[in-house]
């Protein structure tokens, strides 16, 4: 009678046991993936109006944050070849949604327009966006845009 029980109850307990193990696995890897910083950084052409004009020579960095918390942004810029920072970015920038560091509310979007001299921009050494943290994490980003300005240089 015991090995009856003992035959029925052990395929039982399997069939529960192993798709129990398997969905815990898989929770544990969400947990652990939504934990982390996620940032969407895209560079594009901003066009400002200025009375009847349009101005052309102005550059937009966006962050969104893709995170489930807020994450505090405390730089944005162009990357060049060797993990430099472009320098030529005027400091004297737009920036819609409050100046830096600024804290990112989980969907949320920043963005900062700078003005750029065109000539004197090492385009070929733009190599993409990036948006910084204040706890350190980089998260970078390239456009179609980003990627013909850097092939063709900038073109009004």
């Amino acid at each position: 009678m015991n090995s009856v029980i003992t035959d029925v109850l052990v395929p039982i307990g399997a069939l529960l046991g192993i798709p129990g193990a398997i969905l815990g696995i898989l929770n544990s890897w969400r947990l652990f993936i939504s934990d982390r910083v996620k940032l969407k950084v895209r560079p594009e052409r901003a066009l400002l109006l200025s009375g009847r004009n349009i101005e052309t020579s102005y550059f937009r960095i966006e962050v969104l944050n893709l995170s489930r918390f807020p994450v505090t942004i405390s730089n944005v810029g162009l990357m060049m070849t060797h993990n430099r920072t472009a320098l030529f970015l005027k400091e004297d920038s737009l920036e819609p949604e409050g100046h830096l560091p600024l804290r990112l509310e989980p969907r949320a979007i920043y963005s900062k327009v700078f003005y750029i001299e065109k000539d004197e921009v090492p385009w070929t050494e733009i190599t993409c966006a990036y948006a910084r943290t204040a706890c350190g994490i980089t998260a970078t980003g390239t456009s179609k845009f980003l990627k013909e300005v850097i092939r063709n240089g900038w073109k009004e």
